[in-house]
């Protein structure tokens, strides 16, 4: 009889030859059983699919799907989101890695808990191109496992923990499924997608033990400064915003990082131009009533 999958760890690969053995190597290395990588190759031009194919051969499992051509990091995403089996789903990006055995650790963490999410530590670290680091606040483990889910995120936020990367999360695949969280095809996915996923959960756990291991590229989508993006953001802002009333009890956090979002456009609209400026300004004054009240927000 064929053993239930614990976990389903989703890789989004596009022209990750760099670095994507980095990256196989540490989740194929791992002691666990019962685990499953869904590499989703999205239109490499590279030899990156080449790369999976090999490890393919020696891992049983691995599974690969593979798009011929790019469709982005969201669609890659949730391609992964319908074949996955485990029990628990997570992510990892190709250019990452995660800690020797810290599988196992998570393991025991489902076992003892049977949590809806745990929360992991992410440390960046850079490329030979980047001169930016990225050092995780302190955090007391024992203190955030003794609160509820809302005071448990509240503290996160309090304490500059980004709450955005999907990669951070472990959670219970049925509730993603229940919830029909998909990831959707605008830049600062992981803001909305992240915000949905904790608000319909009801438990938490904190693993803060070194796991994730993010690569600061200087060409990364998470440093893209443009017009679209900045956009983006205001449209993430408003469907976070509008997520209260759905769950009122998340009220105050749910405007708190509405807030928060709409700050980060701001912030990028500094580095934009002027002529880009005057598109934004129009953009945003199409809908001025809800983003009067964003902009208003004081928690």
């Amino acid at each position: 009889m064929k053993k239930e999958i614990i976990l389903s760890i989703i890789i989004p690969v596009f022209n990750s030859s760099q670095f994507l053995k980095t990256c196989i190597k540490s989740l194929c290395e791992q002691k666990l059983e019962n685990y499953e990588l869904i590499f989703v190759n999205d239109g490499s031009t590279d030899t990156s699919l080449n790369i999976l194919e090999l490890y393919k051969e020696k891992y049983n499992f691995i599974n690969i799907i593979n798009f011929e051509k790019n469709q982005g990091l969201s669609s890659a995403r949730n391609a992964g989101l319908k074949v996955a089996q485990g029990e628990y789903i997570s992510f990892v990006d190709a250019d990452d890695f995660i800690e020797k055995d810290s599988l196992c650790e998570i393991k025991q963490i489902i076992d003892e808990y049977n949590t809806d999410l745990i929360v992991t530590k992410i440390d960046g670290f850079s490329d030979e191109y980047t001169k930016r680091s990225y050092i995780a606040p302190t955090l007391n483990e024992k203190c955030f496992n003794n609160y509820n889910i809302y005071d448990f995120f509240i503290n996160l936020h309090k304490n500059n923990v980004g709450l955005g990367p999907c990669v951070r999360y472990f959670v219970k695949r049925n509730i993603v499924v229940k919830n029909k969280l998909k990831f959707e095809n605008i830049f600062d996915e992981d803001q909305l997608w992240s915000l949905k996923l904790i608000i319909n959960c009801s438990t938490v756990k904190l693993y803060y033990k070194n796991f994730y291991h993010y690569r600061l590229r200087k060409d990364s989508l998470s440093t893209n400064i443009s017009l679209q993006r900045a956009k983006d953001l205001i449209k993430i802002s408003k469907k976070i915003y509008k997520l209260q009333c759905k769950f009122p009890k998340w009220t105050n956090f749910i405007k708190l990082r509405s807030k928060y979002i709409y700050d980060k456009a701001l912030n990028l609209l500094q580095l934009l131009h002027s002529d880009e400026l005057k598109k934004f300004n129009d953009f945003i004054n199409r809908e001025k009533e809800i983003i009067e009240l964003i902009r208003n927000i004081d928690i």
